[in-house]
């Protein structure tokens, strides 16, 4: 063979080396990314049981639990899209542990996604009596009222709530 012949075998030989370690090299990145995103999953479904049970025993007495309460509609999330890929990669322990945190997400915040009529007194025939607040302002800057002035009109409105503006030392 020349020499032309040779390069040219060398040359087709190392493409099929190179694009065969650029597969294994993909090859192994997805396997690493799928069990990364599994062990995440896993960790996860398994954190938000750790907490359902905790709160269920202990309620909010340790500031861990009650640190997650404050912020659970959030910290619920990641269940749904996780839930999905682990159905779809078959998984089942994960699959599991984000269902548990799903089911946990609608009995806590279920109700916020339903029309009130459902939930409301009308529902269960029982009328709740509506209670009114009366609510006073007073901008005593303005007025530039004495205080027994205030004073009286405060008690003459029998306001339940009362806010003062601009008071100044000369109120006192």
């Amino acid at each position: 063979m020349s020499d032309s012949t040779t390069e040219r075998a060398e040359t087709a030989d190392s493409k099929p080396a190179k694009s065969t370690k650029a597969k294994r090299f993909v090859g192994r990145f997805r396997k690493l990314a799928v069990t990364m995103l599994v062990l995440i999953a896993g960790f996860y479904g398994l954190g938000m049981v750790v907490y359902l049970l905790l709160r269920l025993v202990v309620g909010d007495a340790l500031w861990p639990v009650a640190l997650t309460s404050a912020v659970l509609h959030w910290a619920l999330l990641p269940a749904f899209p996780l839930l999905l890929l682990m159905l779809g990669m078959k998984r089942r322990i994960p699959s599991a542990l984000l269902a548990i945190s799903a089911a946990s997400y609608f009995w806590y915040f279920g109700e916020l996604f339903l029309p009130n009529e459902v939930f409301g007194a009308e529902s269960h025939g029982e009328h709740q009596e509506q209670q009114e607040l009366t609510v006073m302002t007073f901008n005593v800057g303005y007025h530039r009222a004495p205080p027994e002035r205030v004073v009286t009109a405060i008690r003459e409105s029998n306001a339940e709530l009362v806010a003062l503006e601009e008071v100044s030392r000369d109120h006192e």
